[in-house]
């Protein structure tokens, strides 16, 4: 820590700080400094549309950042990681991880066979557009969201005019280093970027494991005392690289097309649970993937309609090794390993008419082959190879089709109706209404509410998985309610808006893996639950300028999640029913705080999450809770700026006040640590401080 406060000040102190006119200008440039606006009326395209956008500020605060992490402090949803750079998966309003949809530039993330995205493997900085779809409001997307869903886009349409080229070094606690490399040109037609991630750590921290007891003992072994002793979490180290390279042309205003290439290569290791007291140096516990996404687009804007058509695939291999050695270094022997290899390639179109000013039609259209091909081997059993798996395709279709109409200038109503068909079995019709109501003008309050049918199909690992699959599943129905009012305020130097909602949210065969035969061998998905979620989402975002130089910008989050299992029970003296269901807390929050002063800026971040339960009976024992917690995290920010080139450093302090925390029961987080950052951009433009 000595040595990055050093290199922070040294910095600092050694370079000219431009003029300041120059320091205003760049920070309005970097921090969006212009004229506040609020826009008065709701587009057509947004009637009764429950949507959370994440703030570019939020999205790119720091290069170190997955998008689970911009989520944990920019969101109301819980996120729930299996340690630092591990899995990370979401709750969205209380349910489980694989009712959140989430789409990337159209390409669907969430794993065919386990129905989640690992929100931990997609870098923030790979992403310039983030919202949240609430409830009914995703069915915009596709079916199964029935929490919501996650969009992610990227754009090139903004890019600055000529070339750009940005660099970022990131130095961390536990020999963390990330690098970030983005290079954009932007022409009259062709537009062009290239980005690249890559992040590595030994994420060897130390911590206090209470789930152990060490005993302090006399010269003839009497216990005198006993403690829970500090460990290293060893076997944790990861290396992660990403790539993404986007081209866009646009012959003339009315068309354009674009294509965007990521691919990702990423190496972890899985540490040891608090609960396991084995010797870390012998354990073989690791997942490797390799993956490529590419989609190909074209956009139509015309003078009453727009088209869109995508075309796009993705492939996924996945390896997972667990074993152990003899001695340090020596030859593994594996005790269980799966390989996983993953497709997905689709095609869509999207069409939008403005038959008045009043109202518009919408329609689209999709087909997407899925396919996957896993295997798994258990050594102990004498399997001679990778035996046992799955190997399946299933084609998807879905068609979706709404209305947006505008009878007078407060009143909107979308109608929606989208249909689904999955192999050989199709959905039930999903429809929706949507309807919101301009109360207030001054205010721009309005009431917005929804009401809708979804379903989410079973995956192909419920469905198919060699040993314990289920084809005769049935897909989780749900209907969701929801009511809220938003509201936008504002002047010249400030601005506040912010949304108050409830929702109600009832699914019925909820799936869940379970022991078949009361055997503990073998496990097998049944339609076991029903479950009813409800409760309050609430956000609020202020900005206020000070002066031209310095602005405060605020963003609060909260949500009210009871996630209650309604049964039936089909076992006797079941005491889940009527429980909370196992890590979804009742209560969340985050906060963030920014001040910005010319080319100074300062961030502070707080994330809370309410106990959860890992007992289905909900037992207040501390063996079956994770305790609640309190994240702080602070970072400040210096920009420099020369004829030559601009120059940005910063410091970041993760878990300011050392909280002792896990998010997933036995799996250890770190204290207090710090990264730097520093961020080059070469001038290539004369003018560019024009």
């Amino acid at each position: 820590m000595r040595l990055l406060l050093a290199i922070f000040s040294i910095a600092f102190l050694a370079l000219p700080t431009s003029a300041e006119e120059r320091d205003t200008l760049l920070i309005q440039q970097q921090y969006n400094l212009s004229e506040l606006e609020v826009v008065s009326r709701r587009p057509l395209s947004q009637i009764g549309v429950m949507q959370s956008k994440i703030a570019p500020l939020v999205l790119h605060d720091n290069i170190a950042l997955s998008l689970g992490d911009v989520l944990t402090y920019g969101s109301g949803i819980f996120v729930k990681e299996q340690g630092r750079g591990a899995l990370s998966t979401v709750s969205f309003r209380g349910t489980a991880a694989s009712h959140t949809r989430v789409d990337w530039n159209g390409v669907a993330l969430n794993s065919p066979t386990l129905g989640f995205t690992d929100f931990s493997l997609i870098p923030s900085y790979f992403v310039d557009n983030a919202a949240l779809l609430h409830g009914s409001s995703s069915i915009s997307q596709g079916g199964g969201g029935l929490g919501g869903a996650v969009v992610l886009n990227t754009d090139l349409s903004k890019l600055p005019h000529g070339h750009l080229l940005t660099y970022t070094q990131g130095i961390g606690s536990y020999k963390t280093f990330d690098e970030y490399l983005r290079y954009t040109y932007s022409g009259e037609q062709w537009q062009s970027s290239t980005r690249l991630v890559a992040a590595s750590s030994r994420n060897d921290f130390i911590y206090t494991n209470k789930d152990e007891w060490a005993d302090i003992k006399d010269e003839e072994g009497n216990i005198l005392s006993s403690y829970h002793p500090r460990e290293r979490n060893s076997n944790g180290a990861f290396r992660d690289f990403h790539l993404l390279q986007e081209l866009a042309y646009q012959p003339n205003p009315a068309h354009r097309i674009g294509l965007s290439l990521w691919g990702t290569s990423s190496y972890r290791q899985l540490p040891l649970l608090s609960v396991d007291y084995g010797n870390p140096a012998l354990r073989v516990n690791e997942n490797r993937e390799q993956s490529l996404r590419g989609v190909l687009t074209h956009n139509y804007i015309g003078a009453q309609w727009s088209l869109e058509n995508r075309l796009g695939h993705s492939t996924s291999y996945i390896s997972y090794d667990n074993g152990s050695r003899a001695v340090i270094d020596g030859p593994v022997s594996y005790f269980y390993q799966t390989r996983s290899l993953l497709h997905n390639t689709f095609a869509e179109s999207k069409a939008q008419w403005f038959a008045s000013p009043k109202l518009m039609l919408n329609g689209s259209a999709k087909i997407a082959l899925q396919q996957a091909r896993t295997a798994g081997k258990v050594h102990a059993t004498g399997d001679p190879d990778l035996s046992k798996g799955l190997l399946h395709k299933r084609v998807e279709a879905s068609l979706y089709l709404s209305a947006k109409y505008t009878p007078t200038d407060r009143l909107g109503i979308s109608p929606a109706l989208r249909f689904e068909v999955y192999g050989n079995r199709s959905t039930p019709l999903i429809p929706a209404l949507f309807v919101d109501y301009l109360i207030y003008k001054p205010a721009n309050l309005a009431l917005v509410a929804s009401v809708s049918r979804n379903y989410h199909e079973p995956t192909l690992n419920d469905l198919f998985y060699i040993p314990g699959g289920n084809p005769n599943l049935r897909p989780e129905k749900g209907l969701t309610y929801d009511i809220g009012l938003t509201y936008a305020i504002g002047k010249k130097d400030w601005k506040v808006s912010g949304s108050l909602n409830w929702f109600d949210s009832r699914v019925h065969d909820w799936i869940v893996w379970l022991p078949a035969g009361g055997s503990s061998a073998i496990w097998t998905p049944i339609n076991y639950n029903n479950v009813h979620a409800y409760g309050i989402e609430s956000a609020l975002q202020g900005a206020y300028r000070i002066s031209p130089k310095a602005q405060i910008d605020l963003q609060v989050n909260y949500s009210w999640t009871p996630s209650i299992n309604q049964g039936p029970s089909i076992f006797n003296n079941d005491r889940s029913i009527g429980k909370q269901l196992v890590y979804i807390p009742r209560h969340s929050a985050s906060l963030i705080a920014t001040g910005t002063y010319t080319s100074w800026r300062f961030t502070y971040k707080y994330a809370y999450y309410s106990e959860r339960f890992t007992s289905t009976s909900n037992s207040p024992s501390k063996l079956y809770t994770v305790a609640p917690y309190h994240m702080h995290d602070v970072s400040i920010e210096k920009l420099f700026s020369t004829r030559a080139l601009d120059l940005g450093l910063k410091l970041a302090v993760k878990n300011l006040f050392n909280a002792d925390y896990q998010t997933v029961m036995s799996y250890p987080m770190p204290g207090r640590n710090f990264e730097l950052f520093i961020t080059i951009s070469p001038n290539f433009s004369p003018s560019h401080h024009k």
